[in-house]
C-alpha cells in the first residue's frame, strides 16, 4: 500500500492498482489527484457505504 499526501503522484510508476475514497463532501486541499493517471485504467470495483462522520462514502479501484 502506499498512501500519496507529499510525494508527486507523478512520479509514481508501475501501479498495481489505485484505490480511490471519495466522501460526499469538498475540502480544501494543495494538491489535486492527477485524473490523467487512471486514463489507461479499468474501474473494476465500486461501493458506497455510510461512514460516522459522511452519509456517504465511495470506494473505486481501478487496475492497468
Amino acid at each position: 500500500f502506499c498512501f500519496v499526501e507529499t510525494t508527486p503522484m507523478e512520479d509514481l510508476a508501475d501501479l498495481e492498482s489505485v484505490t480511490l475514497i471519495r466522501w460526499n463532501r469538498k475540502y480544501p486541499f494543495t494538491q489535486a489527484f492527477p485524473r490523467e493517471i487512471l486514463s489507461p485504467m479499468q474501474l473494476v470495483y465500486t461501493e458506497d457505504f455510510p461512514g460516522n462522520s459522511h452519509d456517504k462514502i465511495t470506494v473505486e479501484r481501478y487496475i492497468p
